[in-house]
């Protein structure tokens, strides 16, 4: 048996003279619930500066 770590949770499985890929994500279509990454705070404007205010409103005081 070979185990080799491709990614974070994503493992090659050697055995057997056969070879799995085991990774959580690989599920049909809407299994898990869609993942949101737009801050609160800055979900109703993006200004040019959107990088910015979001670097101080993870780092206050920046």
């Amino acid at each position: 048996m070979k185990i080799t770590q491709i990614r974070n949770a994503t493992l090659q499985l050697e055995f057997g003279g056969k070879t799995f890929l085991i990774d959580p994500m690989l599920a049909p279509n809407a299994t898990y619930p869609g993942m949101c990454y737009v801050l609160p705070a800055l979900a109703k404007h993006r200004s040019p500066d959107y990088v910015w205010e979001l670097m101080c409103w993870l780092m206050p005081g920046c």
